[in-house]
């Protein structure tokens, strides 16, 4: 996985953390208990998102190598696309 991004997630999690550390004075118990759960919640998908896209790039990896120039085709007609959506919104 994208280091940049791993770090971007963790730092998610951490302000989560200390936002329900710094609110906890503040709220009901009731509010602090969905807070936690919904911190939970946001690190089981984050660790699933991980997960995914680790496997994603494994596989993306694995197919350049099986089918090198299919690969390249690919990456040329996405690059022709987006260049040419990108001239179109440039015009606008």
């Amino acid at each position: 996985m994208d280091k940049d991004l791993k770090d971007k997630l963790e730092k998610i999690e951490t302000d989560l953390k200390d936002l329900r550390n710094f609110t906890a004075q503040d709220v009901s118990p009731e509010s602090q208990k969905k807070l936690r759960e919904r911190i939970e919640g946001f690190k089981k998908r984050a660790e699933t998102f991980k997960e995914k896209a680790s496997a994603g790039k494994t596989a993306v990896e694995q197919y350049a190598k099986d089918h090198p120039w299919k690969a390249i085709g690919i990456s040329m007609a996405l690059g022709a696309v987006l260049s040419g959506v990108i001239s179109l919104t440039r015009k606008k």
